[in-house]
């Protein structure tokens, strides 16, 4: 009787055993490429953080001139392996939100440090748009950008002057501390105090999975 229920537990040890080696040479050698391109979409992505400018207010402390949140569409070819997945992605865009752009296009940007702005987000159904449609857009995403309100419109306009994306000059004169989609003042206020009113552009790190 002992020797039977040994011989049984014998036998169950082996067979676990082999299903075991069965499985582990399955997920290594069959599934191997499977899980090789599924770890590759496992890493840290840096993400460019627009920095605002600063408020300019009144002796009363009333903003007179300030930043307010405004999303965009943003494209990283280099999160996109597949030449078929990002010809997937281009057409996705364009069905959904009317964007045209060509793979040559895309592949000349490769080693661009920033992502593509794609387009500012007008609407909220804009936004639903994406998120509902995110998993047909790998490689697209959504950020913040700056963009300056002025409490009385244009009655101050003379005063307080506007700001603008920035030139070459001022890519060179700032250096790191701005990025190409920051705002920089143009005339008034905005352009005296310049170097006042401007933050520092910075990166977080995003860890992006499958």
């Amino acid at each position: 009787m002992r020797r039977r229920n040994f011989l049984l537990v014998l036998l169950l040890s082996v067979f676990l055993y082999l299903a075991l080696v069965f499985r582990l040479s399955y997920l290594q050698i069959f599934k191997r490429e499977y899980y090789k391109n599924l770890a590759k979409r496992n890493y840290i992505r840096r993400r460019v953080v627009y920095a605002q400018r600063g408020d300019i207010l009144d002796r009363n402390g009333v903003k007179l001139a300030y930043d307010i949140p405004e999303y965009a569409l943003f494209l990283d070819p280099q999160l996109i392996e597949e030449k078929s997945t990002l010809e997937e992605t281009l057409k996705n865009l364009d069905e959904l939100f009317g964007i045209k752009l060509s793979y040559e296009f895309l592949q000349s940007k490769k080693r661009s440090v920033e992502p593509i702005l794609l387009r500012k987000l007008e609407s909220q159904e804009e936004l639903d748009k994406f998120y509902n449609n995110s998993y047909r857009l790998p490689g697209v995403f959504i950020n913040m950008l700056p963009k300056r309100f002025y409490t009385f419109g244009e009655e101050c306009a003379h005063l307080l002057g506007y700001v603008g994306y920035p030139t070459q000059e001022h890519m060179e004169k700032y250096k790191e501390r701005i990025s190409f989609q920051s705002l920089v003042g143009r005339q008034g206020l905005e352009r005296v105090f310049d170097e006042e009113l401007l933050g520092w552009v910075g990166t977080e790190e995003l860890i992006v999975n499958a």
